[in-house]
C-alpha cells in the first residue's frame, strides 16, 4: 500500500529529531568532560603548590629522567643530593615552568634510541657533544705529584702511574675523603690504608691504643676459630668474626696492652 503524495513522513521528522537529541546528549558530555578535566588539573596544581614533592616523583610527572630535574634545579640554585630527594612546593613549580618550556628538548630527552644527550643552561635546553664525540676525545689527566698528600698516597697505594684520568682522580678523592674527614696524616693512614682498614675502623682501633702491628699478631681467642694458627686479628677481623672491642679485649688479656688502659678507660666512660 503506497502513501498519498501529500502526506507528511513522520517516521522522517522522528528520525530527525533523534539525531538533534542525539548530538545534543553527546556535545553535553562532551563539555562536561572538559570541565571536569579542566578541574582536575587546577586540583592538582592546587595540591603541587601545597606538598613536598620527591625528585624521581617530579621526573615521572614530567616524563623526563631524573638528571634532567636535578639540572634544571641547578639552574635554578637549588642543590639536591639524589633522586629521593624532597623538594619544596616553589622549587618543584619552577621546575615545571622551565621544563614545559621547552617541549622539543623535552621529547628527545624521552625518545628512546637517541645518542645525544642534552644540557641545560641559563638559555635553556642545548644539545651536548655526541657520546661517540666524546669518546673519541683524548681524556685529560693529572700529574700524580700534584695531588693533596692523602690522595697522593692512596694513589701510589694503587699502583697508579706517574698520571691519573680524571675519572680516575673522582675515585680516589671519594676514598681519601673519610681519612681526612677522621683527621688522619697520610703518615698515620698509610700503615691502615694497606691492611684494608677502613678510616672509620682505624680512627677506633687507635683510640683503644691497637696498632697495626698487633692486628698481625696470631689470633687465639677462646672458643673461636682459628684457621690452624695461621688466622691474625687482622684476617678475623675482615672476615667479621670478631669486633674491635673483643680484639681491644683480647689484646688485654695476652698482655700486649696493659691493664691500667681498660680501667682508665671505664673510669673515663663512667
Amino acid at each position: 500500500m503506497t502513501r498519498p503524495r501529500n502526506e507528511p513522513d513522520r517516521g522522517h521528522a522522528r528520525r530527525y529529531r533523534a539525531r538533534v537529541y542525539s548530538n545534543l546528549f553527546v556535545n553535553a558530555c562532551l563539555t562536561g568532560v572538559a570541565i571536569v578535566t579542566l578541574l582536575t588539573e587546577r586540583l592538582d596544581q592546587r595540591k603541587n603548590l601545597m606538598t613536598k614533592i620527591r625528585v624521581y616523583e617530579l621526573a615521572q610527572e614530567l616524563n623526563v629522567d631524573s638528571k634532567h630535574v636535578i639540572d634544571a634545579l641547578k639552574a635554578d640554585g637549588e642543590f639536591v643530593r639524589s633522586a629521593s630527594s624532597t623538594l619544596e612546593p616553589e622549587a618543584a613549580q619552577a621546575v615545571r615552568e622551565r621544563l614545559r618550556r621547552q617541549p622539543a628538548a623535552k621529547e628527545q630527552a624521552v625518545r628512546p634510541g637517541r645518542h645525544r644527550e642534552l644540557a641545560l643552561g641559563r638559555e635553556g635546553w642545548t644539545a651536548a657533544v655526541p657520546r661517540q664525540a666524546r669518546r673519541d676525545q683524548p681524556h685529560r689527566t693529572v700529574a700524580v705529584r700534584d695531588l693533596a698528600p692523602l690522595e697522593r698516597l692512596i694513589a701510589r697505594t694503587r699502583d697508579e702511574g706517574p698520571r691519573i684520568t680524571e675519572s680516575r682522580l673522582k675515585l680516589i678523592r671519594a676514598e681519601a675523603h673519610p681519612w681526612a674527614a677522621q683527621w688522619f696524616t697520610p703518615t698515620e693512614a698509610a700503615p691502615w690504608i694497606a691492611l684494608h682498614v677502613s678510616a672509620a675502623d682505624a680512627r677506633w682501633f687507635c683510640k683503644l691504643g691497637v696498632t697495626p702491628e698487633m692486628l698481625q699478631l696470631p689470633f687465639r681467642m677462646p672458643g673461636r676459630a682459628q684457621g690452624g694458627g695461621t688466622m691474625t686479628h687482622l684476617v678475623a677481623f675482615l672476615r667479621r668474626d670478631v669486633t674491635i672491642d673483643e680484639i681491644h679485649a683480647e689484646l688485654i688479656r695476652t698482655g700486649h696492652l696493659p691493664q691500667a688502659q681498660q680501667v682508665g678507660e671505664e673510669a673515663t666512660q663512667s
